[in-house]
């Protein structure tokens, strides 16, 4: 991503049931953004500074206008919007996700070369003993039949 004005910057994703999460907005300040940005709110430590250059990295949610959300031009879904990515949670992962970036204020530019969604299945404790519990059966049987 490369921008003459970071804080003009807004970035609203939305999943294919209509979940929409504004990760990105008025961040950065007037630095110019250059090199590959993530936002991770469970990895990353920190959000993008409100008003001071952000290095390339890994942030979380960096959202300064949360209050009033940023409207975003169609086909965007009108607000309101989450500002947390885990906001995803329990949410449909399959189908069509979409990502809206727009320049708030206009009159510079930018570019960004290219996006890309992963998503990170993490269970909850109770799923992971049910499975440890399902493949522990599964090997059990395995054994059985093979004496």
């Amino acid at each position: 991503m490369s921008h003459t004005w970071f804080d003009d910057i807004d970035a609203l994703l939305v999943e294919p049931s209509g979940t929409a999460v504004q990760f990105l907005s008025d961040a950065g300040g007037s630095s110019d953004p250059n090199g590959d940005y993530t936002f991770d709110d469970v990895n990353g430590t920190v959000a993008i500074p409100d008003s001071a250059y952000a290095a390339p990295g890994v942030y979380k949610s960096s959202v300064y206008s949360a209050n009033t959300a940023d409207p975003f031009p169609a086909p965007a879904p009108g607000a309101p919007y989450a500002f947390s990515l885990t906001a995803f949670s329990n949410q449909q992962m399959q189908g069509i996700w979409s990502l809206y970036i727009v320049d708030d204020a206009g009159g510079d530019s930018g570019s960004m070369a290219f996006a890309r969604l992963e998503i990170e299945l993490v269970p909850e404790p109770a799923s992971m003993v049910a499975l440890g519990a399902g493949l522990a059966g599964l090997l059990g049987l395995r054994r059985r039949r093979k004496a």
